[in-house]
């Protein structure tokens, strides 16, 4: 199908959060947006806002590596993740097995 003929829902900023439940992203480098068959199962659409140029010869992108993280970053704010522990510049990269406890959930679960 054209992608003229379908109508995409509006696109919010992402600053905005405005996330719901299960969330899936898809992405794409077309500057035309998703094909029509992968933004028909699509609920809602993001985007990363730009600064605004009077000239398209001046319009400044942000690639889609850099967008993936700024948008990365909303979304765990949103969810209210927990930031990964670091130990001075490196983040702790203990290997847990499923269902084992770190030592800060096992000192938070003997606190209760």
């Amino acid at each position: 199908e054209n992608t003229a003929s379908y109508e995409y829902p509006s696109s919010r900023p992402v600053h905005r959060r405005q996330f719901r439940g299960n969330t899936a992203f898809l992405c794409t480098k077309n500057w035309r947006g998703l094909p029509v068959e992968q933004a028909r199962i699509c609920d809602s659409f993001i985007h990363v806002p730009h600064v605004a140029a009077e000239k398209p010869s001046q319009a400044m992108f942000v690639d889609i590596q850099s967008s993936i993280s700024i948008i990365f970053h909303h979304f765990t704010a949103w969810a209210q993740y927990n930031e990964r522990e670091s130990e001075g510049q490196k983040f702790d990269v203990a290997v847990f097995q499923k269902g084992q406890l770190s030592e800060q959930e096992k000192a938070e679960k003997a606190a209760k």
